[in-house]
């Protein structure tokens, strides 16, 4: 439709014989036509990635308390913050780390879910005995 109408200003300019008005009509019809190609690149890369989203989500499971994927080599990948997951949809990794008193832990980067692997131990309590002072 727009291209139609760049068509008939063009012609309206040749009648015309206004040269510059059809010159700038000229680069706004290769404009277009630049645009027109964009579009379609974008279109067709829109698909790709939704495609690939499809695929992904396909792949994806969950195992308590966090999610894991299938790679394309059959390999597991992860573990994913379910967190992330549910709300945004993001596969967000959740590195495991250790804390002090031994303890491991799992925590997401983005929104600070944590699952412990491993409780830290608790210090020995101190019990009311003979020590220096009571002498």
């Amino acid at each position: 439709m727009a291209l139609d109408w760049i068509k008939a200003a063009i012609e309206v300019a040749r009648r015309s014989d206004n040269v510059e008005l059809e010159r700038q009509l000229m680069d706004a019809r290769q404009e277009f036509n630049d645009l027109r190609e964009a579009n379609f690149e974008l279109q067709k890369k829109v698909k790709e990635l939704e495609e690939e989203l499809s695929r992904t989500r396909g792949a994806v499971y969950y195992r308590e308390p966090w999610y894991y994927s299938k790679n394309s080599d059959g390999n597991e990948d992860g573990p994913f913050c379910p967190n992330c997951y549910d709300t945004k949809k993001q596969l967000v990794r959740a590195p495991r780390r250790t804390v002090g008193m031994g303890g491991v832990i799992q925590e997401c980067p983005s929104c600070s879910f944590k699952r412990y692997e491993k409780q830290p131990s608790r210090p020995a309590t101190v019990t009311r005995g003979r020590g220096w002072m009571d002498l």
